[in-house]
């Protein structure tokens, strides 16, 4: 369980964390936007990263629904900081929609006997990754 809430939660922070320090504007100082990570400014390990997290989050929550999905508990901590998933998630189409998919599954599967808290936390991770454009 430490081990999922780590993954889950801890790890999206500490990638990003790095992808902001990366795409800083080095002369301002300037932290980069935070809905948008552009791959062409991020140098070859970052991009790996965000691309096996996307790809390990994905395929964990796709066996975790398979398995069980009556065990609220154990989903709550795949959405433990939904914000910072769906950000890291965003950079690839492929795992953008997969996640899409899942967690539109889980929210809109009214008969399922998943807790209120982890439909709430998976409905907000499904809207963070559809971030509004602002002008």
């Amino acid at each position: 369980m430490k081990l999922l809430n780590f993954f889950g939660k801890e790890v999206p922070q500490l990638i990003l964390k790095l992808v902001d320090a990366n795409l800083a504007d080095d002369k301002t100082k300037q932290p980069a936007k935070k809905d948008h990570i552009d791959m062409n400014k991020l140098n070859k390990k970052l991009r790996s990263l965000l691309k096996t997290f996307s790809s390990l989050y994905t395929s964990l929550l796709a066996q975790a629904l398979e398995e069980d999905k009556s065990s609220g508990a154990f989903l709550t901590l795949f959405f433990g900081d939904g914000a910072s998933v769906a950000r890291c998630v965003l950079t690839h189409h492929v795992y953008h929609k997969k996640l899409a998919l899942s967690l539109a599954g889980l929210v809109m599967d009214y008969t399922s006997s998943l807790d209120k808290p982890s439909t709430v936390l998976a409905f907000v991770t499904l809207k963070s990754l559809f971030p509004r454009k602002r002008n």
